[in-house]
């Protein structure tokens, strides 16, 4: 029993830290390109029903950012996170949600990659 509360440890950890790599991501290209637009950015990683997960970007912005830069960030996210569906909404007029569901496989292979998991 102690193992898998163990193992769960570390999967939270890991998952914590894919969060701020992600957030690094979207936050850095930002502020390179986009400064005066750019408020914060949140990352969630939560469990589905069906066993995978979703990530979930949410981009505050106080000006409007163009389109060039969300299909950068999300080429960007692609190169570190092998995840070919992503989706994208507005859920009100100071943010922008990018989405995308991962795999059991793709986050067990995440984790195997970094040392989580052997």
């Amino acid at each position: 029993m102690k193992d898998v509360s163990q193992l769960e440890r570390q999967v939270q950890r890991y998952i914590s830290r894919l969060q701020g790599v992600v957030r690094k991501i979207v936050t850095d290209y930002l502020k390179m390109e986009e400064p005066q637009s750019l408020k914060f950015v949140r990352v969630g990683i939560s469990p589905l029903p069906d066993g995978t997960y979703k990530l979930s970007i949410k981009i505050y912005h106080s000006k409007p950012l163009k389109l060039e830069s969300i299909n950068e960030i999300v080429r960007r996210l692609r190169r570190y996170v092998n995840v070919s569906e992503w989706r994208i909404c507005a859920p009100h007029a100071g943010a922008i949600r990018i989405e995308a569901q991962l795999s059991i496989d793709l986050l067990q292979e995440l984790l195997t990659s970094s040392g989580v998991v052997r």
